[in-house]
């Protein structure tokens, strides 16, 4: 990959409130200073120095607003400099996304000379110990990034099953094929609402069945088995981008799989155990795809899914450590050792789902609910709310939604009716 790909074209800057403004930069130095402890001695010559580390980064931006209206776009982004406290995100074009805190700022006013376009040098730094700041768009792609990563350490975790003896190996077949049905029945009930998702759901457990039932002590490579049961776990999540219902089916699929766990434990038992923990992991992982894949009208529903999501990881690691705990008598050859591939991969896509999760907190309304004190019709309701019905009347119906009116409800409500609204 050459450096001009590594490049944006434009440098934008977000404000602690939110606000977005993108901007023409043509570039800048960086500097940083040592802090350097001095000490100069009475009758000793010279001076002795201790190095005291780096002090932050230091970013002079000069920035270049241009069109018709660049005036007006840099007096917003100037007002807005000035107004608001705090650190911004910048999404620099050659150093990526940083958390900078400003310092200075300047405009150069010359109508004559740069008519068509408005100059702004601003001063920065960039404050220690901070996290880097990434944008939903981005914490969303590094998701999806760890979760392959994820699925990956899962698979390789499959290459501890034991295939010494016939017994162990069909161990390992009877709990693919219970897993596979219980995919089959929770998650096949999803995909049904999408006849193109049930179609590819459907020719995947085709697939995955006819593989496991080609895996036996000569041919002991659960790699391909594991690919196609993540395959078939994930593809339900394509119906739609509502959480609730998403996550119900896989929270059955979940505690469906958990019976496959035995309490015995053999070799036989282990290989079951390593399968179970495979598929339980893998529908985590679609999870957390449910989570960034879903639409939030308001920080409540952040939160609850936020509550959710930890309620489901600690459940699993419950789990797994219980199963582990089993075998904690056997001799080391025989022990169980519960997330032992995708323990990291794992608890790192958990922190980054929460990071995302709240990062949209932020981003979105907070609900705001009252009463009705006199009897009000749902469009004046909206319109008082909202300032307006919205584009397309996207508010009244985010307003009939949100209060799930129908029926003559839609015309009046009455007085002592609880109502929600997002502001």
């Amino acid at each position: 990959m050459t450096w001009t790909r590594n490049v944006r074209e434009k440098i934008e800057l977000i404000s602690p409130n939110g606000a977005s403004y993108q901007a023409l930069w043509r570039g800048n130095e960086r500097t940083f200073d040592k802090k350097l402890g001095r000490f100069d001695i009475p009758r000793f010559k010279g001076t002795i120095v201790q190095d005291l580390g780096p002090r932050s980064w230091e970013y002079p931006l000069t920035i270049f607003f241009e069109g018709s209206d660049h005036d007006e776009q840099a007096d917003e982004f100037l007002t807005t400099l000035y107004e608001e406290d705090g650190q911004w995100e910048v999404l620099h074009p050659t150093k990526g996304t940083i958390a900078l805190q400003l310092v200075s700022v300047s405009e150069a006013i010359q109508p004559i000379e740069n008519g068509n376009y408005t100059e702004i040098s601003t001063q920065w730094v960039e404050p220690a110990n901070v996290d880097i700041l990434l944008s939903t768009q981005e914490l969303e792609t590094s998701i999806l990034d760890q979760i392959i990563q994820a699925q990956k350490d899962f698979i390789s975790g499959l290459q501890s099953l034991r295939s010494a003896a016939y017994a162990t190996v069909q161990a390992a077949i009877n709990a693919f094929q219970k897993v596979t049905g219980f995919a089959n029945k929770v998650l096949g009930e999803l995909t049904k609402t999408v006849a193109l998702v049930q179609d590819t759901f459907n020719s995947i457990s085709s697939s995955l069945t006819a593989a496991i039932a080609q895996y036996d002590i000569s041919n002991t490579d659960p790699g391909t088995i594991g690919a196609l049961l993540q395959q078939l776990v994930g593809e339900p999540a394509n119906v739609s981008t509502d959480f609730a219902t998403r996550k119900s089916y896989y929270d059955d699929f979940i505690t469906e799989a958990e019976t496959v766990f035995t309490d015995n434990v053999t070799e036989e038992d282990i290989n079951t155990a390593i399968v179970t923990e495979f598929s339980i992991l893998s529908a985590f992982t679609v999870f957390c795809n449910i989570c960034v894949t879903s639409e939030y009208n308001s920080r409540a529903d952040v939160v609850t899914v936020m509550n959710s999501l930890a309620d489901t990881f600690q459940s699993i690691v419950v789990s797994l450590d219980e199963q582990q705990d089993k075998y904690r008598d056997n001799s080391i050859d025989f022990q169980f050792f519960s997330n032992l591939d995708g323990y990291t991969s794992i608890t790192l896509l958990f922190q980054q789902t929460q990071r995302y999760l709240l990062n949209q907190f932020y981003n979105l309304r907070a609900e705001k609910r009252f009463t009705l004190k006199n009897d009000r019709s749902p469009i004046e309701i909206t319109v008082t709310e909202y300032g307006t019905l919205g584009e397309d009347d996207e508010n009244y119906d985010l307003f009939l939604t949100s209060n799930k009116l129908e029926g003559n409800d839609i015309l009046l409500l009455r007085a002592g009716t609880e109502v929600v609204v997002y502001v």
